[in-house]
């Protein structure tokens, strides 16, 4: 199967047991050319896994968290030992179960105040290996130690760059947030990595921290 661009879509699978919120998020997908669903399961227990099989890898799950049977983090973990890219769409936004999901394999994790423009988003940077954590949630350290982080040696504008890029932003887009130039935010991201040692924009995404400072800034006109 190929879209209207010639390219294959993302497999998606959504795994809710709220029969309202499950048909919403299906309908989301099923409206994106660019997508394909593979199917939409109440529970861990009940995902159609010879169809997930089938679909072969870079399956994205958007997965509650709150599920009867396993669920949580748990679930989280099982589905990544399949392979699947795990996107956490919940209720639930504590800092701990926002860490705990991440720290157990998911890729990205979206309110479900999110609306369709930012799940379709989501899923896209999911797929392609990126990270993607909502806005309203950018605000929480996502490292399992805070204390002891390497993002505690970051200055609030590295901060506020990381926050960015952590929301899927590309280094264009924090600069027009951030009101300063492409090389700036460019050598931002460099100390950043030196700071910490993480390389990789997903490993970068996870050491987000709190900050009283607005991490969007004014937009450039």
């Amino acid at each position: 199967m190929t879209d209207s661009a010639g390219s294959v879509p993302v497999a998606v699978l959504v795994v809710e047991d709220h029969p309202v919120f499950r048909e919403g998020l299906s309908r989301t997908v099923q409206e994106d050319p660019s997508l394909h669903l593979i199917g939409a399961a109440a529970s861990v227990e009940r995902i159609d896994w010879r169809a997930l099989s089938a679909a072969g890898a870079g399956v994205v799950a958007l997965l509650d968290l709150n599920l009867p049977g396993v669920s949580g983090a748990a679930a989280v973990r099982q589905l990544c030992t399949t392979g699947v890219q795990v996107l956490v769409v919940s209720a639930q936004e504590t800092r701990d179960t926002v860490i705990d999901a991440l720290a157990a394999g998911a890729l990205g994790y979206l309110t479900k105040s999110s609306d369709a423009s930012e799940i379709l988003r989501a899923i896209h940077l999911v797929a392609a290996g990126q990270s993607y954590i909502s806005p309203t949630l950018a605000s929480f350290l996502l490292a399992a130690d805070h204390a002891n982080s390497p993002a505690e040696q970051l200055t609030g504008q590295e901060r506020r760059v990381l926050a960015l890029l952590a929301r899927g932003e590309r280094d264009l887009d924090i600069a027009a947030h951030l009101n300063m130039s492409i090389r700036t935010v460019r050598t931002h991201l460099e100390r950043i990595r030196d700071k910490t040692g993480r390389r990789r924009r997903v490993e970068l995404a996870q050491l987000v921290a709190t900050t009283d400072e607005d991490a969007t800034g004014p937009r450039r006109r």
